[in-house]
Order: C-alpha cells, then sequence, then structure tokens
C-alpha cells in the first residue's frame, strides 16, 4: 500500500505526508500521528511538520522544530524513539 501511494504523482510533500500519514495511522491502528520532513543546510537543521492526522480528521497546522527541541527534535538527536503510552 505504501508502495503504490509512493509511485502516485503529487503537488507537493504535504499532499504526500498526508497519504502516508493516513494509511500509516489507520494500519497501526492509531487515533493520531504526524510526519516530519527533516531539512539540513550549512546553517540549519530543522524538522518540518508536514502532515498530521487526529481522532479521524486532518488537523492543518503549521510546525517547525530545531533539532533537539521538544520530544519530537530530541528522537531525531539521539536516533531513538520514544513511545508514549
Amino acid at each position: 500500500q505504501f508502495a503504490q501511494i509512493l509511485q502516485r504523482e503529487y503537488a507537493n510533500k504535504e499532499q504526500l505526508g498526508d497519504q502516508v500519514l493516513i494509511e500509516l495511522v489507520r494500519y497501526a491502528g492509531l487515533n493520531q500521528g504526524a510526519l516530519y520532513l527533516r531539512t539540513q543546510q550549512a546553517d540549519e537543521d530543522y524538522l518540518e511538520r508536514i502532515a498530521t492526522y487526529a481522532y479521524g480528521k486532518k488537523k492543518y497546522v503549521d510546525h517547525r522544530l530545531e533539532v533537539g527541541s521538544g520530544l519530537v527534535g530530541q528522537c531525531v538527536l539521539e536516533k531513538e524513539t520514544a513511545q508514549l503510552t
């Protein structure tokens, strides 16, 4: 299913992110999720949230995190996952 999503053409990264995240949330039986895209440049290293999904509907929220900031940024920095219950 993910391979089919990745093979389709999308107008932008947000549309691709939406489709990947919706499928992942449904597949894993979750009720919410977020998908971040990491951007690394000479003077910047940050995460841009490109898709969110919560409780059966899409949420439109722009968000940017520095690597190492917050729970998501810390997971990226440490290259480890965190599981919340």
